[in-house]
């Protein structure tokens, strides 16, 4: 499967090591090193789960996406039946939610002194991270696709396609609003994502 990576993540890794350049020299640079690379291994194992699933209906992937917002697995298909749809969806944070428990465990078990704040603290972090906002209710996150995939089952294709659009374009929304009322620039980035899937998609 052809993995690419948009230059605005390595620009991000780019930037977290040479701030720990600035703030300890080469060794505190080298020191920080391995986060990104874990981040980007464990981003990675979260889209291979839903890889993995989907192959296990027939489903081939043509690419992997990493970028800051995330990973994108483009597959070939989308799965037919609701049951289906939603064991894909849910292949991604059930590998996000076992990493983070690994990386609790051994940030807590005493291997490591100071406990979550560790690297193995920050890659829990990390994959908790990704596990809840990848599991909000709304299209496209895998939390949405649930939820596409049980409207679907209930309702029908034509209430699915609904939900998926408008959930799409009410998360872009709220996310704006946060952005007003917070000052967390960063989810308008992931609003602007929200919303362009939401009016290109439908």
């Amino acid at each position: 499967i052809p993995i690419t990576i948009h230059w605005s993540l390595l620009l991000l890794a780019g930037w977290y090591v040479t701030s720990g350049f600035n703030e300890g020299g080469i060794e505190m640079a080298f020191s920080r090193i391995g986060v990104p690379v874990a981040v980007f291994a464990s981003v990675l194992l979260h889209e291979l789960g839903h890889v993995l699933v989907a192959r296990g209906y027939g489903i081939g992937t043509k690419s992997i996406n990493l970028s800051p917002l995330g990973g994108i697995a483009f597959l070939d298909r989308y799965p037919e039946k609701p049951g289906a749809r939603a064991a894909v969806a849910l292949g991604g944070p059930a590998v996000s939610l076992a990493l983070a428990l690994v990386f609790a465990v051994v940030a807590l078990s005493g291997y490591e002194d100071y406990g979550l704040a560790t690297p193995s603290g920050t890659l829990f972090l990390v994959n908790a991270i990704l596990l809840i906002f990848n599991m909000l209710p709304i299209h496209p996150m895998d939390g949405g696709q649930v939820m596409v995939a049980l409207v679907m089952k209930v309702a029908g294709n034509k209430w699915a396609d609904g939900y998926a659009k408008y959930s799409g374009r009410a998360g872009a929304f709220g996310l704006f609003a946060a952005v007003l009322s917070l000052g967390i620039f960063s989810f308008m980035l992931i609003g602007a994502f929200l919303l362009g899937v939401s009016l290109f998609e439908y």
